[in-house]
């Protein structure tokens, strides 16, 4: 098995990959050679000790962005 995130996606099905379950960006589990296949192609990025070799989305900001104020 190979995981792999998913950096761009345009079809449901890419060479035969059902890829309806996931969106761009997504890290997902698929066979070795399914896995090798997007890779190749540039349809996404192997992911490797949990981090992905590359990630192309903007970053996620927490949704406490500013210290709360105290109420006395």
């Amino acid at each position: 098995m190979g995981k792999v995130r998913l950096i761009c996606k345009y079809a449901q099905r890419i060479n035969g990959i059902d890829l309806s379950a996931a969106n761009t960006g997504d890290e997902i589990e698929l066979s070795a050679r399914d896995a090798q296949m997007l890779i190749a192609e540039g349809w996404a990025a192997p992911i490797t000790s949990g981090v992905s070799v590359a990630d192309d989305r903007e970053p996620t900001r927490s949704r406490r962005s500013r210290p709360r104020k105290r109420s006395n």
